[in-house]
């Protein structure tokens, strides 16, 4: 199996599906394109004493600039700061340009979501 990874894996401490957006890796078969995506939008506010709610890219780059690391993250998690999150899914483009989706199954971070998009590929899920 040929997986093309279009956004490699960050770094060790930031693995969770919060630091990456959009498409990750893709798997070509005769199936159609399996695709590993980040999907979902991200609201979170960093700290009581700023409580702007940050979105998107503008919530990553927010982290970035505090230096923050997945531990961070999790610990924002804990605490309610997030009122949306973002997660990686496997979708598979066929041949014909429809996309289906397997509507449940998710990984919060980049080696499970590779996993994921293997046992995908392996099991022919979308056959």
């Amino acid at each position: 199996m040929e997986i093309n990874v279009i956004q490699p894996k960050i770094a060790k401490n930031r693995a969770l599906s919060f630091w990456y957006d959009g498409q990750i890796a893709t798997v070509e078969t005769d199936h159609g394109i399996y695709s590993l995506e980040a999907c979902g939008d991200i609201r979170v506010s960093f700290s009581e004493e700023d409580e702007s709610n940050y979105k998107d890219g503008r919530a990553v780059t927010r982290a970035w600039d505090l230096n923050l690391k997945d531990k961070h993250i999790i610990n924002l998690y804990n605490t309610d700061a997030f009122s949306n999150n973002n997660w990686f899914e496997v979708v598979c483009i066929k041949p014909d340009g429809e996309v289906e989706s397997a509507a449940g199954d998710v990984a919060d971070t980049y080696d499970e979501a590779m996993e994921m998009l293997k046992t995908y590929v392996e099991e022919e899920y979308y056959k």
